[in-house]
């Protein structure tokens, strides 16, 4: 083994990669995975990711940021009348 595989977190030369949770089907918003930099210690909480309903037409959309993104990232097909 590489000595830098023993050093800790914050004396080694590269960073590990923050895993995003893969898409799930509709569960109506119930259900938020959290997404952890590995970085830290202790692992740091990045952000939430799940199903939102849109604020303007209501549809749900899978968010990569449920606190953040409150609208379709590829715009609303609600049309105003």
């Amino acid at each position: 083994m590489d000595d830098l595989d023993m050093l800790p977190m914050a004396q080694r030369k590269y960073g590990l990669d923050i895993v995003e949770p893969r898409q799930w089907p509709r569960d109506g918003g119930a259900r938020r995975e959290p997404v952890y930099d590995p970085n830290f210690e202790p692992p740091r909480l990045v952000r939430l990711v799940g199903w939102r309903s849109c604020m303007c037409c209501g549809d749900l959309f899978f968010s990569s940021d449920v606190r953040r993104q409150r609208l379709h990232p590829e715009g609303c097909t609600y049309q105003y009348i």
